[in-house]
């Protein structure tokens, strides 16, 4: 496939992993891209700048990704030029695509992003047709807390920056999450469960680690249907996998920095 001309894009997302991901993954195909962590930092930032294309998350604090396109769309029945916004979700179930569609936008990625995918969306958008939903190649299944950094690494294109970028990333904010995750269980807050796990599941989808990524998706779907009856466990299991997983990561990036050191040692 041809590249497409470098495009101005905005990057709605809020989720740190994600977000360096997307911007990364943009950057290499060569376009600039403008970050806004929710649904109104989108659109202040559109009332200051012109942009080729939008990347739109649909779940975000303050202001998700369908209202935001909403409100553009309304804006731009006022006169203006219509922009370009594709989707990003991690839900990745059926009928999300069709919803994003219908709520005004023009493309649909799920979740964990592939240079691939994201290429041929924006391909479809800008060249004015309707991208076809495009789903990332997920990990096949395995054993809870498998993890097979080269496999990890080359879904990243080899980029062995980007790798441990998110390594540390992931090792600085998953314990965070965690205990926001087992402080809401225990006051019976389903909103803030379903959120956190959206978010984590977003997160290990990057990394292959299926059997926990499908904890979290148990998580979000008992957020969502208010009834959090066993999330506790579920959790639990989830919280020692991610542990067990951190520690190998840990082994990874202190191999990785060790390597580093050497080379620069021999230099």
């Amino acid at each position: 496939m041809p590249p497409t001309t470098s495009l101005h894009v905005l990057l709605a997302e809020d989720n740190h992993v994600n977000q360096v991901v997307a911007l990364r993954t943009l950057e290499k195909l060569g376009h600039s891209v403008v970050v806004a962590n929710n649904g109104l930092e989108a659109l202040s930032l559109l009332d200051e700048q012109a942009f080729d294309l939008v990347l739109m998350d649909i779940q975000m604090p303050e202001m998700d990704g369908l209202t935001a396109t909403n409100t553009i769309r309304e804006g731009e029945r006022q006169g203006g030029r219509r922009i370009p916004i594709i989707a990003m979700t991690a839900h990745a179930m059926k009928g999300d695509r069709e919803r994003c569609l219908e709520g005004g936008m023009d493309g649909y990625v799920s979740k964990p992003i592939s240079g691939k995918a994201l290429e041929e969306a924006i391909a479809g958008t800008v060249q004015g047709g309707t991208a076809i939903g495009t789903r990332s190649g997920n990990p096949s299944p395995g054993k809870m807390g498998s993890w097979d950094a080269g496999q990890v690494l080359a879904k990243l294109g080899g980029n062995e920056k980007l790798f441990h970028e998110l390594l540390e990333i992931f090792r600085e904010e998953s314990p965070k999450n965690l205990d926001k995750l087992r402080q809401a269980i225990s006051q019976g807050d389903s909103e803030t469960v379903a959120n956190i796990a959206h978010s984590l599941k977003g997160e290990l989808g990057y990394f292959g680690i299926s059997g926990v990524c499908e904890c979290a998706r148990e998580l979000e779907e008992m957020g969502r249907r208010q009834d959090l009856e066993g999330a506790s466990g579920v959790s639990s299991a989830m919280e020692n996998e991610i542990l067990a997983v951190l520690d190998a990561m840990e082994n990874v990036n202190s191999t990785g920095k060790q390597s580093g050191a050497e080379a620069e040692a021999v230099q």
